[in-house]
């Protein structure tokens, strides 16, 4: 299975200080949603620009698809202004938390959810974009079942929607996805994983070992990896043993 690496930037501010040309073991990078605004000067790339995450605040999408019409219209024309600008710079896909772990549990949110996200599929299909909706692993208290997530995707019918997996390995059972990747076999292609400096909570070899020895059983030909380091901006040592990291698994792909 081939993996590509890209760097999640968490904030414009991380995007500012590190640049793209300190990232030179990634094929490309995540950019921050909120440095599409109108001032946005990016040039294109469509070879370093590969995604957008978050590309509207969770905590609109998290409650625009319940709102009234008027709403919902007006998130419409935000999101198509954004999914433009995103394609723009060159990225092939986007991500908005809608929080499905809520949303699906509830029979009423789910039919609500799946006929707004049908009315985005205009705007993605004019922007040669997909959409990319965060499953966190491990799941939180209230999380659903993967086959629920799988069955709601297949309910879209729509391949430019899928699912964003967030993966949190160093929190207490992050490796018993056994069932989830299981269920969402087909749906695993990308990936964004969480780890924090400022805690100690390194990536290291052996941890990406453990995670790719699970992908492997995956009948995908690729994974695309995105690594998240929060809100942290990794000093030169940091930065180059991130680097050394992701060069190993590289190399092997």
């Amino acid at each position: 299975m081939k993996k590509v690496f890209h760097f999640s930037f968490a904030r414009p501010e991380q995007f500012r200080a590190l640049g793209r040309k300190k990232l030179a073991a990634f094929s490309g990078c995540e950019l921050p949603g909120e440095l599409l605004t109108d001032d946005c000067h990016l040039a294109p790339d469509a070879k370093f620009y590969c995604g957008v995450h978050d590309v509207v605040s969770p905590q609109l999408a998290r409650l625009i698809p319940y709102e009234n019409l008027v709403m919902r219209s007006e998130f419409s024309r935000f999101f198509t202004r954004r999914c433009r600008a995103s394609a723009a710079l060159g990225a092939r896909y986007v991500t908005a938390d809608f929080d499905l772990a809520h949303a699906l549990a509830d029979a009423a949110k789910r039919e609500k959810l799946l006929l707004f996200l049908k009315g985005l599929f205009g705007i993605l299909s004019e922007c040669k974009l997909k959409l990319l909706m965060p499953v966190r692993i491990p799941a939180a208290a209230d999380g659903v079942q993967a086959k629920v997530i799988r069955d709601f995707c297949r309910a879209l019918l729509y391949p430019g929607v899928g699912i964003y997996l967030d993966f949190h390995p160093h929190e207490p059972g992050a490796f018993d996805f056994a069932e989830t990747l299981r269920d969402l076999r087909f749906d695993a292609q990308y990936w964004r994983i969480f780890f924090e400096p400022e805690r100690s909570n390194l990536l290291t070899v052996p941890l990406l070992e453990k995670l790719f020895a699970a992908l492997e059983s995956l009948p995908l030909a690729q994974t695309n990896i995105a690594i998240a380091p929060g809100n942290t901006i990794p000093d030169g040592v940091a930065l180059a043993a991130l680097e050394e990291t992701i060069r190993h698994f590289a190399t092997e792909a």
